[in-house]
């Protein structure tokens, strides 16, 4: 540590005693030697954040799947498949979204599964009349 020199004076009996005292030169902030951590951002349309897309109950319609159908995490072919609905199966609509496009259609149905309490995303695609017509 660098010390620049200063002056203090004490008392004694009846003398003056001028003594140096030593204090601390200011110092500037010393340069990181490291750089900040950076935050990973997805780029992909399937990363995670893209599969926690937000959904509500907007939509008070209902349909059936025309094929076997998937009900995923999100509105796209890359989120988690949370099990399949065979062909002709209820679907509860709560609201819509867009995502990976399927047989030509980019719209995803935000649904619950008729007498459960099971919901997810399932592509227009296979919706009998195209799914919700509410936006998320």
């Amino acid at each position: 540590m660098r010390m620049s020199s200063a002056l203090r004076a004490v008392a004694l009996s009846g003398a003056l005693l001028v003594t140096p005292l030593a204090v601390p030169a200011a110092q500037a902030a010393p340069a990181p030697t490291t750089p900040a951590p950076t935050v990973p951002v997805p780029t992909s349309p399937g990363a995670s954040f893209a599969c926690a897309t937000a959904h509500h109950n907007y939509d008070t319609g209902s349909g059936k799947t025309t094929a076997k159908t998937a009900r995923r995490s999100g509105p796209y072919r890359s989120c988690t498949n949370w099990g399949s609905v065979n062909r002709g199966t209820k679907l509860w609509y709560h609201c819509y979204t867009t995502g990976t496009v399927v047989d030509g259609k980019n719209r995803w149905t935000w649904a619950r599964i008729d007498n459960t309490d099971k919901a997810g995303w399932f592509t227009a695609a296979y919706l009998d009349d195209g799914g919700a017509t509410k936006h998320c």
